[in-house]
């Protein structure tokens, strides 16, 4: 996510700004190992599904789109796992997807992402296969 506010303030002042993206990623030739992980998803074995860049959420999406199986993984992201994402920018490719994220670190670093899921996964894992509400 661009910083909308800085954006602002600099159009605000007669900035022409043109977005020039400076790296992206692409799927890799072989998308097995992808496709693995979608069917251990939706075979439910997965408990907790970390993301820690827009670009996996869309690649996984992607994937299960060509294979008939997008909208089996979001519900099995919502409903039966507990998911996490890095930050701002993830969090809102989630949401592109319809998935509200389970865990979020304050910030946005991989060390912090791992402390929240190991303090509270277990118990957000147990609360979704009951049904109950985590947000």
């Amino acid at each position: 996510m661009r910083n909308q506010e800085l954006l602002a303030e600099l159009r605000r002042r007669g900035a022409r700004l043109i977005a020039v993206p400076v790296y992206g990623w692409a799927l890799p030739e072989d998308t097995g190992p992808l496709r693995s992980a979608i069917d251990r998803i939706l075979a439910g074995g997965v408990e907790v599904a970390l993301f820690t860049s827009s670009n996996q959420v869309d690649n996984l999406f992607r994937v299960a789109t060509e294979t008939g199986q997008a909208h089996a993984a979001r519900e099995a992201l919502r409903n039966n796992m507990v998911v996490g994402s890095i930050g701002p920018v993830t969090t809102e490719a989630l949401h592109t997807y319809g998935i509200e994220p389970d865990l979020c670190p304050a910030h946005p670093r991989m060390g912090h992402l791992l402390a929240e899921v190991a303090q509270h996964a277990a118990g957000l894992v147990l609360r979704k296969r009951r049904g109950e509400s985590v947000h």
